[in-house]
């Protein structure tokens, strides 16, 4: 009995190596990792057009108006460009690189960069937020306090 099942798996075995293997085939380039931060970065910018929109509909009377809406225009601006650049980023792969290095060298500038805009966007969002926008209460001509009218 014992030589029927050592006869039947040399037979699966010879069968298997018979087989030409089956690849599967390998992207050339990593998918981008789709995790929470592009969630994020699309919150911050609903937020800040959010921001902009109600800075503008308040108008003039609104106290430091220019400066809101100059550093909400920056922003938004600034982070259509970050997108932008992540985009490009992620379409490219340190795999291809030469003998010298040279394009893994331009992705962590690139990498670098994008780093920077990032951060020079989150302090403009920070002086946004600690100018603060009040809500004027239209009813009474000045800033609301809150309550409902």
């Amino acid at each position: 009995m014992a030589s029927t099942s050592r006869e039947t798996n040399d037979t699966c075995k010879t069968a298997w190596a018979a087989e030409p293997e089956r690849q599967v085939p390998v992207p050339k380039k990593p998918i981008a990792n789709l995790d929470s931060q592009g969630l994020l970065d699309i919150s911050l910018l609903t937020a800040n057009v959010a921001q902009l929109k109600l800075v503008l509909d308040q108008g003039v009377e609104q106290r430091y108006f220019y400066v809101l809406v100059i550093l909400l225009c920056l922003s938004i601006t600034l982070q259509v460009v970050l997108a932008a650049m992540l985009v490009s980023k992620y379409g490219q792969s340190v795999e291809d690189d030469d003998d010298e290095g040279l394009r893994g060298k331009s992705l962590t500038r690139f990498n670098n960069w994008t780093t920077i805009l990032s951060l020079f966007i989150t302090v403009i969002n920070i002086v946004v937020s600690a100018f603060g926008i009040s809500v004027i209460n239209i009813s009474t001509g000045g800033p609301g306090n809150g309550s409902a009218t």
